[in-house]
């Protein structure tokens, strides 16, 4: 879609487009998609993922974010067995105070970190 509007685009995948020179390339934004949940080590991914965002880059992570311990037990999300890492609103916050960056929370599952 983001081709459709006239943005160059490269992806990653490690298993379905697994090209790893674009790793090792910096970008305005980075979008990872239903990809968080699965890591497991988020905080390793989140920080190669930063080092390759340029000065005002823009991170986006879409994954459902947990509402309250309470509702936990009983959510849909926690029945896929390849779903092993979880975050929340508090996530986030921790995550962009521990990395000194903005955040923008969108809707239940989209946060948008970006650099200062």
């Amino acid at each position: 879609m983001l081709r459709m509007q006239g943005y160059q685009i490269s992806t990653y995948d490690l298993f379905y487009d697994n090209n790893p020179a674009v790793l090792d390339e910096a970008y305005g934004f980075i979008t990872a998609t239903e990809v968080f949940e699965h890591l497991s080590n988020p905080k390793l991914i989140l920080e190669k993922l930063l080092s390759q965002l340029d000065d005002s880059g823009s991170l986006f992570i879409m994954t459902k974010r947990v509402e309250n311990q309470q509702k936990f037990s009983t959510w849909h999300y926690i029945r896929d067995p390849t779903h092993i890492t979880f975050f929340s609103n508090e996530s986030f916050q921790y995550i962009a105070e521990e990395y000194a960056l903005n955040l923008e929370l969108i809707k239940p599952d989209v946060a948008v970190l970006s650099k200062r």
